[in-house]
C-alpha cells in the first residue's frame, strides 16, 4: 500500500512540476510579450479588450501556479 501512495505522489510531483515549469513558463512569456507590445503602444493600456485580455492571463498564470503547489505532495505526510 505504501508503495502505491508513493507512486501517486511521484506522479503528483511530475504532473505538478510539468505544468509549473512548461504551461507557467509559457503564460509569463505571454505575459511578457504583452508587456512589451504595451510599452511600445500606450495607448493599448486604455482599451477594454486589452486590459480584460491581459487580467485573464494574470488569473491563468495564478490558477497555474496554485494547481501546482496543490499538486505537491506533502512531505510530512508519507
Amino acid at each position: 500500500m505504501r508503495s502505491v501512495i508513493e507512486g501517486q505522489e511521484t506522479e503528483r510531483e511530475r504532473i505538478a512540476k510539468d505544468l509549473h515549469d512548461s504551461l507557467g513558463g509559457l503564460l509569463s512569456t505571454i505575459k511578457l510579450h504583452f508587456d512589451h507590445v504595451s510599452s511600445k503602444n500606450s495607448e493599448l493600456q486604455h482599451q477594454k479588450e486589452y486590459n480584460q485580455a491581459y487580467q485573464l492571463l494574470d488569473t491563468a498564470v495564478d490558477e497555474v501556479r496554485t494547481i501546482s503547489r496543490d499538486l505537491q505532495p506533502d512531505p510530512y505526510k508519507i
